[in-house]
This record gives C-alpha cells, structure tokens and sequence, in this order.
C-alpha cells in the first residue's frame, strides 16, 4: 500500500472544510469524494481526498485586462 492514510469522516470534514452530515449526504447521493467502507465503518483515503480537492480547482485566466 502507498503512504496514504485512511482517516475518519470527521477528520475527512475538517480538511475539506464541510459538515459531518454534508460528507453523509454526498455518500447518499453517491457524489464524491470516494471513500471506503469496512464493516459499518466509514473512512476516507487521504490521497483520495488530495485527487478531489485537486478537481475542484477553479482555473482562472488572465485576461490582462
């Protein structure tokens, strides 16, 4: 396995700056971030997380203006 680290959803909320509940609904509607169900227990991989973050990247160009 690489060094990446599965973590809680609440440590997981906190990076990502959401709800506990808001990561519940996603998981719901099926919408990312990908996680990782062991049993009954939820965890997010944090090179998942780090890929997800990256998507949501809102590019800007310059329009030298």
């Amino acid at each position: 396995m690489d060094s990446s680290k599965l973590i809680t959803e609440r440590e997981a909320a906190a990076i990502l700056g959401l709800s506990v509940s808001t990561l519940r609904a996603r998981r719901f509607k099926m919408l990312p971030p990908e996680y990782v169900k062991i049993g009954r227990a939820v965890r997010y991989d944090t090179a998942a997380l780090a890929a997800y973050i990256e998507n949501c990247r809102v590019k800007v160009v310059d329009n030298g203006g």
